[in-house]
């Protein structure tokens, strides 16, 4: 068997698609059923769109604030919080146990380098939508404004707290004032206290002025929420285009996941991969009956193909191995289907032919056919056992070489009654049990000039014909090759 590898071609993965349809089909079928269920599911969806303007807070009129220093990022995080959906469940007339339902249909962006918010709201009615939009934005300046005043309450609280301590220390100074002699150094130290604190009073009041005029308006509603003609996002229709398009493609990565890690070999290259060679032939399923019912036409495909196989093997008459084992990896009667077929058409050729088994299977209708008993005597010639098929001229059947009680005969055995036909015959064949099931074609393997292993692409494994082939190498008989059986359509 000479080593080739091939390179896989476009023609190989279109026959892996063709052969593995079903698994395609399937993928696709999946998740388009998918699709279909979440466009039932979800419904119709469509989006509203509004947009506020973030005004800084609690900054003079001529302060010049930073975006940073307004922290926009941060915004649209507090608009998207539970707090301002639970305000715009209020607004929507819902209970605030609805706000992380209504948040899941929110999107806030922040244009980078703006103080802009674009609040999105989707639902399967376009003013549901539009109300939805609406109420965050709102919710947001009410929720803004109401942290704002907040903010200046609690300034202002602060500074009145300052401006009472204040003023009852100055209540003390102008008490220590009154009682106490003028010059002396407790009323000199009590006027200058007084005048101190009149100093940070004049000072707090003008900043409690200044902070109460502060105007804490959160910003402003630049875009109110539209309402939305159309559908957002794909319509179902391209939903489910794109559905058929991903199960396709994810049906044919499983395809050849599939192919690579299967462990039967479905297609001729990747039997080639695993043998290192082409096989020898490529056949359809063949039958035990009478394998002549099937090739009478020479322009059937099957006769056409053995013709192949025979000039394969025996390119001349005269050329090639005289004695050829035919076998399998395990129990299956391809072997002698086969050998059957390939010693008809090499007598069909004019050449002389023996057929024979170590053992002939019982299930085998050859026997039941020519009507040969296969209980043999065992110190009969072997010539005289020799059945010639009727009207196959050149075609002789030997039913067994080994007697039926007696038990099997040694390969030295074999070897002396095999000689005894003393090259009578062009070839010989010779059916040999399978490889893995048998120790018989380890023994009859030196009796032989090359051996052909029957592959049944429907029953026999990868790891099968490896341990096969691997196996027979170790006898140092040659292998000619493999001949795969039972070849689907699409091989």
């Amino acid at each position: 068997m000479t080593s080739v590898r091939e390179t896989p071609t476009l023609s190989d993965y279109w026959a892996i698609l063709r052969r593995r349809r079903r698994t395609i089909a399937l993928a696709t079928v999946v998740v388009v059923a998918f699709a279909a269920v979440y466009v039932w599911w979800s419904g119709p969806q469509y989006q509203s769109q509004a947009s506020v303007v973030i005004r800084p807070i609690l900054s003079g009129p001529f302060d010049q604030s930073r975006i940073d220093d307004v922290g926009a990022g941060t915004e649209a995080k507090v608009l998207d919080s539970t707090v301002v959906a639970e305000l715009a469940a209020k607004k929507l007339h819902l209970s605030p146990t609805d706000a992380p339902a209504l948040l899941e249909h929110l999107t806030v962006e922040n244009p980078l380098g703006t103080l802009i918010l674009n609040i999105s709201y989707a639902a399967d009615s376009p003013e549901a939508a539009r109300r939805g939009a609406q109420a965050f934005a709102d919710a947001y300046l009410q929720n803004r404004q109401k942290t704002a005043d907040a903010v200046k309450a609690r300034a202002l609280q602060r500074q009145q707290s300052q401006h009472t301590e204040l003023d009852t220390e100055l209540n003390g100074a102008l008490t220590t004032i009154a009682n106490t002699p003028a010059g002396s150094d407790a009323r000199t130290a009590a006027e200058s206290r007084r005048d101190a604190l009149i100093s940070q009073i004049s000072q707090l009041e003008a900043s409690s002025a200044t902070l109460d005029g502060v105007d804490t308006s959160p910003g402003q509603l630049i875009r109110p929420a539209d309402t939305p003609d159309a559908q957002s996002g794909p319509s179902p229709v391209l939903l489910l285009i794109a559905a058929v398009a991903l199960g396709a493609i994810a049906g044919v990565g499983i395809a050849l996941f599939r192919e690579r890690t299967d462990p039967s070999i479905g297609s001729r290259h990747a039997l080639t991969e695993a043998l290192g060679a082409e096989p020898l032939a490529e056949l359809p399923a063949l039958g035990l009956g009478a394998p002549w019912n099937v090739a009478v036409s020479p322009a059937d495909p099957l006769a056409i193909n053995l013709r192949r196989l025979r000039v394969g093997v025996w390119p001349r008459r005269g050329s090639g191995p005289h004695r050829v084992m035919v076998t399998t990896p395990s129990g299956t009667t391809n072997a002698d289907a086969l050998a059957a077929n390939l010693a008809l058409t090499s007598a069909r050729a004019g050449w002389n032919v023996l057929l024979a088994w170590s053992d002939l299977p019982a299930e085998s209708m050859l026997a039941q056919d020519l009507d040969i008993d296969t209980d043999l005597p065992d110190d009969a010639p072997l010539e005289k056992l020799l059945v010639a098929v009727p009207e196959e001229q050149g075609l002789s059947l030997l039913p067994t070489l080994t007697p039926g009680e007696a038990g099997r005969t040694s390969a030295d055995e074999i070897s002396e009654r095999l000689g005894e036909l003393d090259g009578a015959f062009d070839v010989e064949i010779i059916v040999g049990a399978p490889v893995l099931a048998s120790p018989e074609a380890f023994e009859l393997s030196p009796l032989v000039d090359g051996m052909i292993v029957v592959f049944d692409v429907e029953r026999h494994r990868r790891s099968e014909l490896e341990r096969c082939i691997d196996a027979l190498t170790s006898t140092g008989t040659p292998v000619l090759g493999v001949v795969a059986v039972s070849v689907p359509s699409g091989w």
